[in-house]
């Protein structure tokens, strides 16, 4: 870096990294910080008037855009200018870099020692055949073979991410009575949703019906049975203790071991001040102050030590922890130099904080004392080193819901080793090597500020990525390779159900499109409108106009109203009929997925689509809404209903409804009346029919679409979303990047484009897609040229070498036709390349378009902000 800094910027700097922070520390040499010519000179070509180059170069290197204020309002065009420097100094690196063979070779060297250097092993549990105590009636899948092989061979982590429905409870019986028979564990506990230990410990014994097991909820942790059911849980000794997620949450980590981790953070910040540069004062001082707060934590704990503590986990004895659903547990805090980090909490939630710390506590405790002995894994107390350390296996469909950075959370809990080991535990050196930061201005959530937002637009090096993860990582999230006896879908294919737009939509989208021209150029206060709001009153008036103004007419082409036709109609088809291979007639359910509205608003459409369903025909006692089963106990009694073809249709929201629930066995038709944000989500709906356990051969999944509205394009972009992260997470992903899967976002071009009935935003998602495969068939193509030149180089060699050494050699025949090969590989030109071209050409018409409708207006006020907002800051 300072070589760079000398040849291309002129800058004479001192240059350190401190890995423990992540951070680039540049300081001028004092050579250079005395000459004014220099400083000029460089300032000139790449610094601003308000901006050095060494400022520019520093916060470049650590993700920072600069931003340029006088007093407290933003200097636009200087913001614009060191921005602007910020890329081209950027640009110039990658030149620079590369410019240079021997260099270039010498760094990806290093980088393919530390990043690129493992294969994901193939798991392979086909020789397993009945296992020891097994339901002879039942035939374990090959994946769920291939899944214990792997927890059994791995022993420490291993991250089950299996498609809904893909049986995990079986797996994880599997792997929990194979390791209590090899005598490879002791204790272990499944942690599993707050409504689920009941259905966990049945579909665990149709396995293994002779299994001993034992239930723990919170309602077993009252004060008046805390003590009884710690006790039984001490004594236990049967194959797994189910318990509840807010059971385990509810049982205490010792002051002792909360101690130690407290303890090694402020070791970690000890460390890292000790390696500070004396010059870095202000970075000092922030680790400083963290330090400080850390260690009073400490004593704020210590002080406790002489009041009486109960029962802890540690007294339990776990040696390994199933985790279901472990997605709940992934808000885990960290520190980061990045403000307001869309996507993700830095701060995290105490609920994954307990989680972390007995995941780290099972891994690394001494099997002999019980203590918490650390990643070196001697254990002082007992003079040995332990062999066999305990392990975590979470599980879920879900690992990444609001952002690809999510997976530094689960790297950091099942791989804290190998960040380590990578350089990569901070997780800035991570999203350095993982992501690329953009920041922008966005509004606020309460609409009345705006705010620097920096997040992850896109995420780089994800082959990589995906092959460190999938060391730990069991992927298995696609039906088809999985062959699973899942229904299909009627048609082959989700129905799409198309609302024609009312002339009251109509007039209410211009109105948005009206709105959002005066929030872009400041005629309103942020707190009176905002985009955000604009985009959610689109949404809302998408689905039913009536949620904008509850006086308004119904109208019988409105969403809600189609699907209450829909439900109204398959209710009549699929009442008293025959299934397949099941005995008797049967009434057969569906459930409606709607998070837009909920049933204690004024006007809502769950009260409003029961009205009709029950003027349709269906009793109101078939009718149920998921709001008024809220706690564990009401949710299994209503699941079982459902089930049972007594209750025959379900409303439900995707947070209450959408994980972790069994109510497929009977389920025709599902559907979305409101488009999901996340592809999480998506997955999370589907999951309750799609699943195995449902007796229909075949079920519909409807979705509805508002023509003209944001609905299709909010679909589209959420299922390209969606397939890149599943390619990610599988590590079949062929481009080196991909934008990150955070919810959609509107700009002020998206919004006119919808409003307007404007084409050009739905043209804009289809052609990103298309370029997005040309460009990795293009990377594949330019990986397989750099592969074959490197080959040809060395058959060179090796053909000169022999033709002065050992003319007669017989190699020399082989080698010949072997370059001639290569050479002739070389020469063909990539097929897609016009076609690369021709999508650019486009996809730039378009953007010119959507810049077009996001052109600033100048003003004598309003400013940068409003001129930011304007031009779609939204990454």
């Amino acid at each position: 870096m300072r070589a760079f800094a000398a040849e291309r910027l002129g800058l004479d700097v001192n240059v350190d990294y401190v890995p423990q922070l992540a951070r680039w520390l540049v300081q001028p040499a004092p050579r250079f910080k005395r000459s004014r010519q220099q400083r000029a000179a460089a300032n000139k070509q790449w610094g601003t008037r308000y901006a050095e180059a060494i400022d520019l170069l520093d916060r470049t290197l650590n993700g920072r855009e600069t931003t340029i204020k006088n007093g407290d309002r933003v200097n636009e065009d200087e913001t614009y200018a060191a921005r602007d420097k910020q890329q081209k100094m950027q640009e110039a690196f990658a030149q620079w870099l590369w410019a240079d063979p021997a260099r270039a070779r010498r760094l990806a060297g290093l980088y393919n020692e530390q990043f690129n250097n493992s294969v994901r092993r193939r798991y392979d549990g086909s020789h397993l055949g009945q296992l020891s105590g097994q339901n002879p009636a039942i035939t374990l899948q090959p994946h769920q073979k291939d899944a214990i092989w792997r927890g059994l061979r791995s022993l420490h982590n291993v991250f089950l991410i299996h498609a809904t429905g893909a049986g995990k409870t079986f797996s994880m019986a599997g792997i929990t009575e194979e390791m209590r028979r090899l005598g490879l564990r002791q204790r272990i506990v499944h942690v599993v949703p707050n409504h689920r230990p009941a259905e966990h410990i049945a579909d665990y014994r149709r396995l293994y019906p002779q299994a001993r097991l034992m239930m723990v909820t919170s309602k077993e942790l009252s004060p008046a049975q805390r003590a009884e059911t710690m006790a039984r849980l001490a004594n236990f000794d049967g194959s797994a203790i189910i318990m509840s997620h807010s059971a385990m949450e509810a049982i205490p980590m010792s002051r002792a071991t909360e101690a130690t981790f407290i303890r090694r953070q402020i070791a970690e910040y000890d460390e890292t001040l000790n390696r500070l540069p004396a010059r870095a004062t202000r970075k000092r001082k922030e680790l400083e102050r963290a330090r400080d707060r850390q260690q009073q934590k400490l004593e704020r704990l210590l002080e406790q030590t002489g009041s009486p503590e109960g029962p802890t986990w540690e007294s339990l004895g776990i040696d390994h922890m199933f985790i279901d659903e472990a997605h709940r547990y992934k808000n885990l805090e960290f520190a980061t130099r990045h403000q307001n980090l869309s996507g993700i909490n830095p701060a995290g939630s105490a609920r994954a904080r307990d989680f972390y710390m007995k995941a780290l506590y099972t891994q690394q405790r001494c099997s002999q004392c019980g203590r918490f002995i650390g990643d070196g894994m001697f254990c002082q107390v007992c003079n040995r080193t332990e062999e066999r350390p305990g392990g975590v296996y979470p599980a879920t469909a879900t690992p990444v819901d609001n952002s690809i950075a999510e997976l530094y959370t689960w790297q950091r809990i099942l791989q804290p080793g190998r960040l380590k080991e990578m350089g990569l535990e901070h997780f800035d050196a991570w999203a350095k090597q993982f992501g690329e930061a953009v920041t922008s201005f966005e509004l606020s959530p309460v609409g009345n500020t705006y705010r620097e937002t920096t997040r992850f637009s896109k995420f780089a090096n994800v082959p990589d990525l995906a092959t460190v993860f999938g060391e730990v990582a069991d992927v298995q999230l696609d039906p088809e390779a999985l062959k699973l006896p899942l229904p299909e879908l009627a048609g082959g294919q989700t129905r799409t159900v198309v609302s024609p737009m009312s002339e009251q939509q109509r007039v209410y989208m211009r109105l948005c499109e009206e709105r959002a021209e005066k929030v872009r150029v400041r005629l309103v206060s942020p707190t009176v409108d905002n985009f955000l709001k604009i985009a959610n009153d689109m949404h809302k008036a998408a689905l039913d106009y009536r949620l904008i103004d509850p006086s308004a007419p119904d109208d019988p082409n409105a969403k809600a109203n189609l699907a209450v036709k829909a439900v109204l109609e398959r209710y009549r088809a699929t009442t008293g009929v025959e299934l397949p291979g099941v005995k008797g007639r049967h009434n057969l359910t569906q459930v409606v997925f709607l998070d837009t509205s909920t049933p204690k608003s004024s006007f809502n459409l769950y009260e409003d689509m029961k009205q009709k369903l029950v003027k349709g025909g269906i009793p109101a006692e078939e009718i149920a809404f998921i709001h008024d089963a809220p706690d564990a106990t009401q949710k299994a009694l209503l699941f079982n209903q459902m089930n049972q073809g007594q209750v025959r249709v379900l409303l439900a929201s995707t947070g209450m409804a959408g994980e972790g629930a069994n109510f497929q066995r009977l389920l025709a038709a599902l559907h979305h009346l409101d488009t999901p944000w996340t592809p999480a989500r998506i997955r999370q709906r589907e999951g309750r029919i799609l699943r195995q356990g449902n007796l229909n051969a075949a079920v519909e999944v409807c979705r509805y679409v508002t023509e003209g509205s944001s609905d299709a394009y909010r679909w589209q972009t959420v299922e390209r979303k969606a397939l890149s992260s599943d390619q990610i997470l599988s590590g079949q992903i062929a481009t080196r990047s991909t934008e990150d899967i955070d919810a959609v976002h509107f700009d002020y071009g998206v919004v006119k484009a919808l409003a307007s009935n404007n084409p050009v935003v739905m043209e804009r998602v289809r052609l990103q897609t298309e370029l997005q495969r040309y460009q990795a068939l293009q990377r594949v193509y330019q990986s397989r040229r750099f592969e074959t030149q490197q080959a040809l180089d060395i058959a060179q060699q090796e053909l000169a070498s022999l033709r002065q050494n050992d003319p007669a050699s017989e190699r020399i025949p082989e080698l010949t036709e072997e370059i001639a090969q290569h050479r002739a590989t070389l020469r063909q030109p990539f097929e897609y390349e016009q076609k690369i071209v021709e999508v650019q050409a486009a996809l730039g018409q378009v953007e010119l378009e959507i810049a077009r409708l996001n052109r600033p207006v100048r003003r004598k006020r309003g400013g940068l902000i409003a001129r930011l907002f304007g031009i779609g800051g939204r990454a």
